[in-house]
């Protein structure tokens, strides 16, 4: 049986990306903002995913702030950080893992909330997630 703590575990990965950020060379206005979300994000997810009580305060704020990180992250990367040809395909690739992810996540999670299903699909959302963060700040 997976247990659900393993996405707060999970979430420290947040904060491995908001740390390795304060490396990245080339900084602008976007960047902080993107390092704040990140910093927020960790927060918000950790404690979430302490009591995941599915439409509590906290889950909503998290959920608002993973919208605001990952199209932040995607479009800084698109848009500033444009990975040579090779690693493109790569991140494109991982989006789309990233994707499915979340629908597989969504679809199990309206079936049974934290069933395991759910939090595996959610697992491989963090991390690639946390793979799109790290294409974002390097």
């Amino acid at each position: 049986m997976v247990d659900f703590r393993i996405l707060q575990k999970m979430s420290f990965l947040l904060l491995l990306t908001f740390i390795l950020s304060f490396f990245h060379k080339v900084k602008n206005e976007i960047f902080y903002f993107l390092q704040i979300i990140l910093g927020i994000l960790f927060i918000t997810s950790s404690l979430f995913w302490n009591n995941p009580i599915r439409y509590s305060a906290i889950h909503l704020m998290d959920a608002f702030i993973v919208r605001i990180a990952i199209t932040v992250s995607i479009l800084y990367t698109l848009i500033y950080n444009i990975p040579e040809s090779s690693f493109l395909y790569i991140y494109f690739i991982i989006l789309g893992l990233f994707i499915l992810s979340f629908f597989g996540s969504n679809y199990y999670s309206r079936l049974e909330w934290c069933c395991e299903n759910h939090i595996i699909y959610h697992s491989f959302l963090h991390y690639y997630g946390w793979i799109i963060g790290l294409f974002a700040v390097a």
